[in-house]
């Protein structure tokens, strides 16, 4: 069921369908709560499951210029408000991982357990700040370009029809987001903060699912980040890029489930 509040004057959107203890499904940069649908029909059946449309994408409107992901977590936590929810499980994926960070760090007595779904949490490299000054430049001036471009580089190369549907799935969902919010958010990864810190000293249990083809956050670098945690659950996957849901769908899914299930 998709609903909606009222947050800064203007409609957030987000799925919400289940019942039981609550996890928020945070999707990635040119995305939507649409890209959750494998995880949700799974979910659903065990918990309540609220995947919002972030600021920019699906059917929220942007909120200014730059997004930041204080700014993402605080919408987020809006909607827990309105729903009077006091304890969630937090799953991100690649940008949303990056708001679920934000969100811990800014509000840690509301999460059960954090998610990291090809996402981390060092900040931007000075070379990915030049990538990302460029892609907000070919945006301002071909955004159709930018997404055809930009999309199938998150899959691995030679993909099989189900990951092409992915890709063309993928597509679509980016081509909804305005160009405002696409570089609202580009902005906002560009200045986030480092949150290694966060991620080492995280209040809660961490389960971090990542693709060894990730062509856009690099394997070692996650396994660093591993080795600074005490007790994290972990499914590197040997097939998996960037979008290890849809690549590697059921044993993504089955890690995930099993860490919500079990981790208490």
């Amino acid at each position: 069921m998709i609903k909606s509040i009222k947050y800064k004057n203007d409609d957030l959107s987000y799925y919400d369908d289940g019942k039981g203890k609550v996890v928020v499904l945070l999707h990635g940069f040119l995305e939507n709560h649409s890209f959750w649908e494998p995880l949700t029909k799974k979910l659903k059946k065990k918990f309540r499951v609220i995947a919002p449309d972030i600021p920019g994408h699906g059917e929220t409107a942007s909120l200014g210029y730059l997004h930041s992901m204080e700014l993402l977590a605080d919408s987020v936590f809006e909607i827990l408000k309105k729903n009077k929810l006091r304890k969630v499980d937090l799953v991100g994926h690649s940008m949303g991982g990056y708001v679920a960070l934000a969100f811990i760090e800014k509000y840690p007595d509301y999460v059960r357990s954090i998610t990291l779904l090809n996402s981390t949490a060092r900040d931007d490299s000075a070379l990915k700040k030049k990538d990302r000054d460029r892609a907000i430049a070919l945006i301002k001036k071909n955004p159709n370009l930018f997404i055809s471009t930009a999309i199938p580089s998150l899959y691995v190369d030679s993909p099989t029809k189900k990951i092409q549907q992915a890709i063309e799935k993928s597509m679509i969902m980016a081509k909804e987001c305005s160009v405002k919010g696409i570089v609202a958010c580009l902005e906002g990864m560009k200045l986030r903060s480092n949150r290694e810190i966060v991620l080492r000293f995280a209040p809660c249990p961490v389960l971090i699912i990542a693709g060894r083809k990730d062509k856009t956050i690099p394997i070692e670098q996650i396994e660093e980040q591993i080795s600074m945690l005490e007790m994290p659950s972990v499914y590197l996957s040997e097939k998996g890029g960037h979008m290890c849901l849809y690549e590697d769908t059921n044993p993504t899914i089955q890690a995930i489930e099993d860490f919500l299930s079990h981790k208490r």
